[in-house]
């Protein structure tokens, strides 16, 4: 019985400190070769991204990468469009612009030589940056690192 008592007790307190975790900190959209912008799959992903990262009442910082390969089809005029199409979407999910940081172009010569390897080029970056280390945290609380 007392063994049960403490599995319980040390059950609650792990799930507490889980509620509080960082997480969902970067997602990768994908784009489909040649595009600029995502299909519907990819769109009710990123809602869906969008939805879970809500939890950081405190607010945070939005870092966007995006791969700028010729050889994968990925030139530097696509890559800037799927970059404007990923903010136009941050955007249009309620992320303020100014929130918004300036995007890192990964420039890359590799020759993809097979599907995987071109996916991988496909797949872009957003990352946040929290503005508190938790998702507990309240917005007016101040932030000791």
């Amino acid at each position: 019985m007392i063994r049960k008592f403490f599995l319980f007790i040390g059950l609650l307190i792990t799930m507490n400190s889980q509620a509080c975790s960082l997480s969902y900190l970067t997602y990768e959209p994908i784009f489909e070769s040649g595009a600029s912008t995502l299909t519907l799959s990819e769109v009710k992903r990123l809602e869906e991204w969008r939805s879970a990262v809500r939890g950081y009442r405190a607010g945070f910082d939005v870092y966007v990468m995006v791969w700028v390969n010729n050889r994968a089809g990925i030139s530097e005029i696509l890559a800037k469009k799927r970059d404007a199409y990923l903010r136009e979407m941050l955007t249009s999910l309620g992320i303020p612009k100014s929130d918004i940081k300036e995007t890192e172009f990964r420039l890359s010569s590799h020759h993809p030589s097979n599907d995987a390897a071109k996916e991988f080029f496909g797949r872009q970056r957003i990352s946040i940056n929290p503005r508190c280390p938790n998702a507990c945290c309240d917005a007016s609380a101040p932030v000791a690192y």
